[in-house]
């Protein structure tokens, strides 16, 4: 039995290569973006003793570690995460608050996370204005 192609065949074997190259180059691109925005996104700073200082009153240094550890769990699982200093306290509150409920966090987890973007916010404000930035 003659197993060559005929030219309808060969069309499709010619098409079907020239789509997975096609694939291959969108991946590769796609991935490239990837690694080029990871590498201009600095990660949220991590928490630390002298943060506790600059979060709501009450805070303890785990409420920040695990505030941040949400922030860099259940938030980035879903869309790119913002700087601590990116909004003002009252905007994070209404930010948090909204995507509460769909990042399935509970309301100590979002108090958390609350207490960690403040005073990681109010900490790297003090941070820019002693480093001269």
């Amino acid at each position: 039995m003659d197993r060559s192609l005929n030219s309808a065949e060969a069309g499709g074997m010619k098409r079907l290569g020239w789509i997975i190259q096609k694939v291959r180059w969108k991946a590769v691109g796609s991935l490239g973006m990837v690694l080029l925005w990871a590498g201009c996104v600095a990660p949220p700073p991590v928490a630390t003793p002298a943060m506790v200082g600059y979060a709501p009153q009450g805070s303890r240094l785990e409420n920040l570690e695990r505030g941040r550890e949400i922030l860099v769990g259940a938030c980035a699982r879903c869309h790119a995460v913002d700087p601590p200093d990116a909004f003002a306290p009252a905007k994070w509150k209404e930010i948090v608050s909204e995507m509460a409920e769909r990042a399935r966090i509970s309301r100590e987890q979002e108090a958390d996370l609350i207490k960690y973007l403040l005073g990681a916010r109010a900490w790297m404000g003090v941070e820019r204005s002693s480093s001269g930035r």
